[in-house]
């Protein structure tokens, strides 16, 4: 009963925790790289409404903003921000996000250790990146 009563303040505070990552994500690039990274944020966010801030703040609450040093196998992260930095040179849009998430998640399990066997997730994380899409009509 408590968190159903507290749904709508659970979903601003996830809200706003997106919006201080987003940040902190925008200033983790090189100076150059800032703006196009800001583009694609709000980019994302404003296409197919609320598709894009689902994908966004799932994304993130799913992998991580990608900052934490720690989360690294052989020096390459997996959360939002390497998600971002791989659609620097391409279009914005939610299929681009799709197919970059997947590209990050992919590199995530070729360079995990062998006994950490992370193949095992690749379908669930490939369908939960679907789930970001507009559905076919």
């Amino acid at each position: 009963a408590f968190l159903l009563a507290t749904a709508p303040l659970q979903a601003e505070f996830i809200v706003s925790r997106f919006h201080l990552t987003e940040d902190e994500i925008v200033f983790s690039f090189p100076p150059a790289d800032r703006s196009k990274a800001r583009q694609i944020l709000q980019g994302l966010a404003a296409a197919h409404p609320p598709l894009g801030q689902y994908a966004l703040i799932d994304y993130l609450h799913f992998k991580g903003s990608g900052l934490n040093p720690a989360e690294r196998y052989h020096n390459m992260g997996w959360g939002l921000k390497q998600v971002v930095a791989e659609m620097l040179e391409a279009e914005v849009s939610l299929q681009q996000f799709v197919e970059a998430g997947t590209a990050v998640l992919d590199r995530r399990i070729s360079n995990a250790p062998a006994e950490r066997r992370e193949s095992r997730w690749r379908a669930g994380w490939h369908n939960r990146l679907q789930s970001y899409l507009p559905p076919a009509n």
